[in-house]
């Protein structure tokens, strides 16, 4: 039997942080808002990601917002990086 992948939310807690807060979702493609803590969603397309990125920005994450601070991060590329 070969391993098996991890899932995408198993990659970006990796990634993030155990203390980070998963919201919702399922894909290779994370939103993240880093404004007070470490949040993120995860999405199928990097356009899915933006497009909730834009709302995001224009609504606020909650307290501390500060929208320069979100970004998209592509999961896949730092998948081998981090030995999953």
């Amino acid at each position: 039997m070969g391993k098996r992948k991890p899932s995408w939310k198993a990659i970006a807690k990796k990634h993030f942080g155990q203390d980070s807060t998963y919201r919702r979702g399922d894909g290779g493609f994370a939103l993240v808002t880093p404004c007070r803590e470490v949040h993120f969603s995860l999405w199928s397309t990097p356009e899915e990601a933006q497009e909730q990125k834009a709302t995001v920005d224009n609504t606020g994450c909650g307290g501390d917002c500060t929208p320069w601070r979100h970004y998209v991060l592509e999961l896949q590329s730092t998948e081998s990086a981090l030995g999953a």
